[in-house]
């Protein structure tokens, strides 16, 4: 969001965390490219991701010791590599490595996966939904999603961004299985922070740009809310919600606050 350096600096004193449904990156390259932007009040804890969180979410809550499939990029192999869980399917597979019709049917899939993980996913081919959802036949192995963020913002109004959503759309309807998911507005998230960062909800303002995710993850688990106008929602959006998506205050941006803050 725009002018979150001079918001993040404001609330020195105050235990400030960066929380992001995006998978691409690991915290050290969000921590690298705040550092680009001029922020330097955070370390790598402090900034948590989807990646982070599911990760931590395999280990911890679902005890996985097996290989994983993975529809994902590196960022979120970063994390399963740090914790130490073995992984597969990161980079392009293309159904056109299979030659014919015929040799997909010789497609070859690991023996012991016991998880399936669906993020952001480039490279994302009829292969890896193929193998993603042969692997969840299996009713014992688990189906986890980082986020269901449809699209990315887009600064071009002509371009639709397809995100992770999108993705795991696919592999939803050809396995006919539902995933636990990890990021905003669902619990994982909240889990992580309360373990982790020792958050309170009851002591915390979730600052972001999108009803969806950002005011609804805060509505549903007793954070307070503000809602920033300056990114991918507007008033109108805020007048036509659900009360369940409403948000506690609103800002037309981050500068805005900064000013008023500056002001009391």
């Amino acid at each position: 969001m725009q002018n979150s350096k001079q918001y993040i600096h404001l609330k020195k004193g105050k235990k400030v965390c960066l929380v992001t449904n995006n998978s691409t990156k690991s915290p050290l390259d969000y921590l690298n490219k705040c550092e680009k932007l001029g922020i330097h009040i955070l370390n790598e804890e402090e900034i948590v991701s989807s990646s982070t969180v599911t990760a931590y979410y395999l280990k911890h809550k679902l005890h996985i010791r097996n290989k994983v499939y993975v529809i994902g990029g590196p960022g979120l192999g970063k994390e399963l590599d740090k914790i130490g869980i073995q992984h597969l399917g990161i980079g392009a597979d293309h159904f056109e490595d299979y030659h014919s019709e015929e040799r997909i049917f010789d497609v070859n899939l690991e023996k012991d996966v016991s998880a399936v993980i669906v993020g952001f996913d480039p490279h994302i081919s009829y292969a890896k939904i193929l193998k993603a959802s042969s692997y969840l036949k299996n009713k014992d192995c688990l189906f986890v999603a980082t986020n269901e963020d449809s699209c990315f913002p887009s600064t071009n109004p002509l371009l639709v961004l397809p995100g992770a959503g999108s993705v795991l759309a696919s592999v939803k309807v050809a396995s006919g299985r539902e995933p636990i998911v990890i990021g905003k507005p669902h619990r994982p998230i909240l889990t992580y922070l309360k373990e982790k960062l020792g958050l309170d909800p009851s002591k915390t303002l979730m600052t972001g740009d999108t009803l969806a995710t950002d005011i609804a993850f805060a509505k549903r688990h007793g954070l307070a809310s503000m809602l920033v106008l300056s990114g991918n929602t507007t008033l109108e959006d805020v007048k036509n919600a659900r009360t369940e998506l409403s948000p506690d205050y609103y800002a037309n941006s981050l500068k805005t606050l900064c000013e008023l803050e500056g002001e009391i």
